[in-house]
């Protein structure tokens, strides 16, 4: 037998020795799960397994200086963030040369050539004005978040919240 295999049969064994006799009888009849536990505790150990070698203890080492854990990072989060707002703030300077543009081609046309080109672009350039303060808007929140969460640190240094009652902010110092 091994050596857990025997150490859980003499558990067992002083777990029978101990019980009622009426928690014995029920699992079966008393003297007869006696004999066989005896007789599985009485084999010889010649003809049992050869228990596992045992490890040698661990040499003693020099304890370790302390060393702090470094401090919880923020991740890249706040940098994707924040270089989300650059690329949008490239594409709303796009937008706002393009309106540009078509002001200017609008500006410059004589009050006879008012077709084709130039009445394209006096209809676009009021579409890129809007789409490019909405992107200019989209890059500067994303960058103002990806500097605020730079700014807090860790998840666990600040919440913010959305509820019914608006947008809370807590932050521990």
């Amino acid at each position: 037998m091994r050596h857990a295999a025997r150490a859980a049969l003499l558990a067992f064994m002083a777990f029978v020795a101990l019980s009622s006799p009426a928690a014995v009888a029920a699992q079966e009849d008393g003297a007869s799960l006696r004999r066989r536990l005896d007789a599985l505790a009485l084999v010889p150990a010649s003809d049992q397994a050869p228990d596992p070698p045992l490890r040698a203890p661990a040499p003693d080492l020099p304890a370790s200086p302390a060393v702090e854990p470094d401090p919880p990072s923020v991740g890249a989060g706040p940098w994707i963030l924040i270089g989300f707002g650059g690329a949008s703030a490239v594409a709303a300077g796009v937008l706002f040369g393009w309106m540009a543009a078509d002001f200017e081609t609008v500006e410059s046309a004589s009050a006879v050539a008012w077709d084709g080109e130039v009445r394209e672009a006096w209809e676009r350039a009021p579409q890129l004005s809007v789409a490019g303060a909405v992107t200019a808007s989209v890059a500067g929140l994303a960058v103002l978040a990806g500097a605020l969460w730079l700014a807090i640190g860790p998840p666990d240094a600040g919440e913010l919240s959305l509820g019914p009652g608006g947008l809370a902010w807590r932050v521990a110092f």
